[in-house]
């Protein structure tokens, strides 16, 4: 008669639903127009043009929760609805706007206080000036990020450049004296 108790499994915590969708809006921060810079704490040796993935997932929030929430729709963000192509026009009102806020915020230490509670990064002034210099040269960036495996310099164009124009005049080297 005696049986035992039936146990449950500890159960692990699984996001909910909107949680999960919040973590996909962010999985690729500016819809991958940085992804070049972008790196993985911790970073052994820094550089100053490199952002953690961290920082910029921080800073995206930050653009479409609260500079641009008419500009850029959370919805469309959290569903993959909304690409590079979506945000390519938009970007000088949105730097533009970073750039108001970030001013605003120097000058004001509670509201700076507010931006490190809600970003969850002490240094998010500084990282988010980084990241706003990354969307400035974003042009730049997609040139040097065509070879993935490192076979192409920055320097070197990408494929589509790599063909050959013949010249229009061409002289002998005896008619250069």
């Amino acid at each position: 008669m005696n049986q035992p108790a039936t146990s449950i499994p500890v159960a692990t915590p699984t996001p909910s639903r909107p949680e999960a969708e919040a973590n996909a809006s962010v999985r690729r921060p500016f819809c991958g127009l940085i992804d070049p810079v972008l790196v993985n704490e911790p970073v052994l040796f820094p550089l100053g043009s490199s952002v953690s993935v961290e920082a910029a997932r921080g800073a995206w929030v930050w653009v479409v929760r609260d500079l641009c929430s008419d500009l850029i729709s959370a919805d469309g963000v959290a569903n993959g609805n909304f690409a590079a192509t979506d945000l390519e026009p938009l970007m000088p009102e949105v730097l533009a706007r970073m750039k108001a806020a970030l001013e605003k915020i120097d000058g004001d230490t509670e509201a700076m206080r507010r931006l490190r509670a809600q970003s969850g990064r002490e240094n998010f002034r500084d990282e988010a000036s980084v990241v706003m210099a990354a969307l400035r040269a974003r042009a730049l960036l997609q040139l040097s990020w065509y070879s993935a495996s490192g076979s192409l310099s920055a320097t070197t164009p990408p494929p589509a450049w790599t063909y050959m124009v013949p010249s229009l005049t061409r002289r002998s080297p005896s008619s250069w004296r």
